[in-house]
């Protein structure tokens, strides 16, 4: 990454402290980015979640499965972020409704 072009990246993932292998891969992917780029790399993880955690950054954004007006508000945040790219982390039953 060219200096002073610090890359805002989005994940659209189940996160720490949620015990899952998704969030732990999530989580792993940003402290292996954030390594190798520092202060380059600003992260921003919007969660998948059906139960209440206690984030913390990098989490700014909370979705629960079932409800479909989070997911809305979820991508209008994301539009209004200026985010460089969004990583979407998925696997059966993470996202809500029948195809889940």
């Amino acid at each position: 990454m060219a200096k002073n072009s610090s890359k805002k990246i989005a994940f659209v993932s189940s996160f720490l402290p949620r015990k899952c292998g998704i969030a732990t891969f999530a989580n792993d992917l940003i402290k292996s980015v954030s390594g190798y780029a520092g202060s380059e790399f600003s992260p921003l993880v919007v969660a998948m979640s059906n139960d209440s955690y206690e984030y913390r950054e990098p989490v700014a954004f909370e979705i629960r499965p079932n409800v479909k007006n989070d997911y809305i508000s979820a991508a209008e945040y994301l539009n209004f972020s200026n985010v460089h790219a969004v990583s979407v982390q998925h696997e059966f039953g993470l996202f809500g409704g029948a195809a889940g």
